[in-house]
């Protein structure tokens, strides 16, 4: 235990903060542990409880604003912006991963380039999107809303619903209309009997 202690020694911070690095105990009072050529590049504001990890990351001026990652940004109340270059950028919105993006009110993107930029919408995957207001879009490139087309669902890789209210399920599965449901590849697509 000595000799891991010697090569990557515990600094302690006079204020709570979140445990990072090697060998980084749970509970009691938090530490961070980094090795001494590299000291840890964190700053908190214990008043708002926002903190910024990273070369550049940016938390403010959110109460709650967390940012962790190269050029990370969480810039509103309760934002999380997790992976360098990821962008928080509205009330509880939380981007995970690199380059992503939520930019409104409760949006959560998750996967490098994600985006998700309508209230409550969720985009997981690689650069998946979602566009409309409680969108949900699931899947590599997957696509879910635009800006006036909302409560849309695409599941699948290179799916799209785009269209309100219209859900995508599986590779390729494109909507053409609002509530409607598309099932299947590109070349095989399935309708709903009764449905547009």
């Amino acid at each position: 235990m000595r000799r891991i202690l010697e090569r990557h020694p515990i600094v302690m911070p006079t204020i709570a903060a979140p445990v990072i690095g090697l060998s980084a105990p749970s509970g009691g009072r938090a530490q961070t542990v980094m090795p001494p050529s590299a000291p840890a590049n964190c700053v908190q504001n214990a008043g708002n409880g926002e903190l910024a990890c990273g070369s550049g990351a940016t938390a403010s001026p959110g109460t709650g604003a967390t940012a962790v990652g190269i050029n990370a940004k969480a810039t509103a109340d309760a934002a999380v912006a997790f992976g360098s270059n990821a962008n928080a950028s509205a009330i509880s919105a939380m981007a995970f991963g690199l380059g992503t993006a939520a930019s409104q009110q409760g949006s959560v993107a998750l996967g490098q380039g994600a985006t998700s930029s309508g209230n409550a919408s969720t985009a997981v995957g690689f650069a998946a999107r979602a566009f409309g207001n409680d969108s949900v879009a699931v899947g590599d490139t997957a696509t879910a809303g635009s800006a006036d087309v909302n409560f849309s669902t695409a599941i699948g890789s290179n799916t799209s619903a785009n269209f309100a209210s219209s859900t995508a399920l599986g590779f390729g599965a494109q909507t053409t209309a609002a509530n409607q449901m598309m099932f299947g590849t590109a070349t095989n697509i399935y309708a709903l009997p009764g449905v547009n």
